[in-house]
């Protein structure tokens, strides 16, 4: 009876390798859908200017949301009900 459910111990490595390959290619089609890019512009609740990653549909160039903005203290954490979001629209503003 020796070597012959050696295949058993495969499965569980197959199946965690399936497991990462749908998890990178579920992460790349979602990047495929949105696009990222860091703008400066004047923050309507905050006096001056601020630097914000957007997030624009792909297929529309539409402004969805925001990653992060310089306004707080920790950027990533967006506070705000992003009013700047419904003006931006799809207006081209200078780079960062």
């Amino acid at each position: 009876m020796n070597g012959e459910a050696h295949w058993i111990t495969m499965v569980p490595v197959l199946l965690g390798g399936a497991g990462l390959a749908w998890l990178f290619i579920g992460d790349w089609m979602a990047e495929r859908r949105y696009r990222t890019e860091k703008r400066k512009l004047s923050c309507p609740l905050e006096s001056g200017e601020v630097e914000v990653t957007l997030v624009r549909d792909a297929d529309s160039g539409a402004a969805v949301g925001l990653r992060s903005c310089s306004a707080f203290l920790d950027p990533e954490t967006v506070a705000c009900d992003k009013p700047c979001v419904a003006r931006i629209g799809k207006l081209h503003l200078k780079p960062a």
